[in-house]
Order: structure tokens, then sequence, then C-alpha cells
């Protein structure tokens, strides 16, 4: 490895002018090279559109269906007036 990826703020100006451009080139960079990994990831991370991509990390058990969390889907959302992510507005109000 070069040196100078040794330098976070190099390798950061590397990740974040490729993914400007290419999206999934960041995703093979960060699989690629340690150096790469962590900046790569935080890059790719840092902006979510929606929740299913976190919806998608949770353990598969999570969505098997038994009746004790169908009787708490069906009741709890109905509570939820609305959902804020840090450093950010509200994405989504009196969505039941």
């Amino acid at each position: 490895m070069h040196h100078c990826l040794a330098i976070q703020e190099i390798v950061r100006l590397i990740v974040g002018n490729l993914h400007e451009a290419y999206k999934s080139s960041v995703l093979a960079l960060a699989c690629t090279c340690r150096a790469f990994e962590n900046p790569a990831l935080d890059h790719l991370w840092y902006q979510q559109t929606s929740l299913k991509t976190l919806f998608k990390c949770l353990p598969e058990d999570v969505w098997k269906e038994t009746a004790a969390k169908v009787r708490k889907y069906k009741y709890y959302p109905m509570m939820v007036d609305a959902i804020f992510l840090v450093s950010s507005s509200v994405i989504c109000s009196r969505f039941v």
C-alpha cells in the first residue's frame, strides 16, 4: 500500500470524488482495500432515502411472522405520530 493512503483526508477525497460519478464503485473499493473500507462505507451510508436499507440489516428471524408480532404490528404503529432522524426533519407524519 502506498504511504499516501495512510492519510485519511486523501482517502476521503478519493472516495468522495468516486462517489459523485460511480456509486457502485465505492462499494467495490470498500471490499478491495482496508484503507478504503471505512471511508467508502461512511460515504455509502451517510445519507439514506428510506429506512428500507437499515431494515435489511436486521436478522432474518425478525421477518418471521408470529401471532404476537402481528398483534404488536397492528397495535403500536397506530400510536406513532412522527418519526425523527438525527440531524433531519420529520420524514413522515401521521403515516398510519
